[in-house]
């Protein structure tokens, strides 16, 4: 979150990310940008609302501070040596991606970027994909660590689980781990909270290969 709120200032100059005499000694005599002082994280909202011209969200504001200070904890006491810890920072992670990606999905975000690269993926042995396969695991690791209102609250995810055929047909061809992750909607629709499948009714559910009797 400090890093969306400096790239807002930085869009209209960079320079107002520095305080004191920096960025007039930067434009003047040179330097390097990145060792010189910066608004710090505590005034950032305010910073962020006076060059901006623009108040920032109240829940926005709330959450910055908030893993502001758990940050500072963490750093300075070693909180997240807790088993506690794990949990609560996943829920703090998944709170921040709903505020700045209002509207969009972490699922589709992760598999994005697994697949788009980087050290998760995409990893492919021979001639088997396992990217899919392996954004299965994460996400299983991630319902395993949230509690039951966590779940919901975040991925819609406590009723019973079916097999969802899209996960099915998109995992690796060696993958036999099965992984129910498909609900039953309140309007009668079928989606899955992993791959984001909707299939619209039970009939179109075992048409694509559900099984609804599981």
């Amino acid at each position: 979150m400090e890093l969306d709120l400096k790239a807002r200032i930085a869009t209209i100059d960079p320079f107002l990310l520095l305080v004191g005499k920096a960025a007039a000694n930067l434009r003047q005599k040179g330097g390097n940008f990145l060792e010189a002082p910066t608004v710090g994280a505590r005034e950032l909202p305010a910073e962020v609302a006076r060059i901006c011209k623009g108040a920032l969200d109240t829940a926005y504001v709330n959450l910055f501070h908030k893993m502001r200070v758990e940050r500072n904890r963490i750093a300075h006491l070693h909180g997240c040596n807790f088993p506690a810890e794990t949990r609560q920072r996943l829920e703090d992670l998944l709170s921040v991606f709903e505020v700045i990606h209002a509207g969009k999905s972490w699922q589709t975000f992760c598999r994005t970027s697994m697949v788009a690269g980087g050290k998760d993926g995409p990893a492919t042995y021979g001639d088997d994909d396992w990217t899919f396969s392996h954004w299965l695991r994460k996400f299983e690791a991630a319902l395993d660590l949230l509690d039951v209102d966590g779940a919901k609250r975040h991925f819609g995810f406590d009723k019973r689980r079916l097999q969802c055929p899209s996960c099915s047909s998109e995992r690796a061809r060696h993958d036999e781990e099965i992984r129910n992750y498909a609900q039953l909607q309140a309007g009668g629709s079928i989606a899955c909270a992993a791959c984001l499948a909707v299939y619209p009714s039970r009939d179109a559910y075992e048409q694509e290969g559900g099984d609804w009797d599981e």
